[in-house]
Parts: structure tokens; C-alpha cells; sequence
């Protein structure tokens, strides 16, 4: 039978008392680092409350990575476009569908605010509105002519 937690152990998380007399929470994150609350608490309850959340967004599967979701999705664009290896020709075939499709309609949004709706909400503009795929074209038909 399950006994639960250890007196003074927690189940998810860390909450240290700080010299200063504040709290301190952080957690181990998906990728194994430890990440620390933005700030310190100074109830133990707040930092506790904080935890809470932060559990919460793993097992909902809305955590974010803090270090990667920083800038909007223009600079995150603008930055994947000129960073990787690519020819002159499809790095400027990248930049005019960025700066068409997708800068106007996601270019403001921050990147940690980013959510799934809001991708499938643009795709559905793009279909709307005749946007052109990427990728090589593929042949619709033949010509009748020969």
C-alpha cells in the first residue's frame, strides 16, 4: 500500500529557504535541467502554489522550454532564414513566403504564447486565401497536346 510522500519531502520539486528568508522553487523539466522559479517567494505557501502550476503545464503538455521561447515569430523566422545553410535562391524563395504567409498573420505573436489553435487558424487562412505551398510542383495533368 502507498504511503505518499516522506515527512518533509515533496512529491514534484524542490523549495529551499534562502538566507534572506524567501523561498526558492524549482523543478526538473522533460529535457533533465533544473528550472527555477523567475523569482523568489516569500511565503513558502506562493512557492508551493507556484510548483502547482508548473506540474500542471507538464502533465497537460502545455510546458514550454523558457530558453526557447523568448522573441516573437518574426525575429525566430527572420533568424532561421539567414542562420541556416541554404542557397541564395531558396533562402530568398523563404524570406518572400515568410514575409507574406506567415509574418502578417503570427509575426507579433511571442513564441512562449504560440498555441496550436492559432497555427491551425492561419493554415486555415492560407487554404482560404489561394496561399501557395511550398515544395517542388507536382504535375496536376497532362496536356491534351503532344
Amino acid at each position: 500500500m502507498a504511503r505518499g510522500n516522506k515527512p518533509r519531502h515533496r512529491r514534484f520539486g524542490l523549495i529551499r529557504k534562502l538566507p534572506s528568508g524567501r523561498f526558492q522553487a524549482s523543478y526538473l523539466a522533460p529535457d533533465g535541467r533544473r528550472r527555477p522559479a523567475p523569482e523568489t517567494f516569500g511565503r513558502k505557501k506562493d512557492a508551493e502554489r507556484w510548483l502547482s502550476m508548473a506540474e500542471s503545464e507538464l502533465v497537460q503538455g502545455e510546458w514550454t522550454d523558457p530558453d526557447l521561447s523568448t522573441g516573437t515569430v518574426q525575429e525566430f523566422g527572420e533568424q532561421w532564414i539567414s542562420e541556416h545553410k541554404i542557397s541564395l535562391r531558396t533562402r530568398e524563395e523563404y524570406d518572400s513566403l515568410f514575409r507574406h504567409h506567415v509574418e502578417p498573420y503570427l509575426g507579433a505573436v511571442e513564441i512562449g504564447q504560440l498555441t496550436t489553435d492559432q497555427v491551425r487558424s492561419w493554415r486555415r487562412h492560407c487554404s482560404v486565401t489561394g496561399a501557395r505551398r511550398t515544395g517542388p510542383r507536382r504535375p496536376t495533368g497532362y496536356s491534351a497536346r503532344s
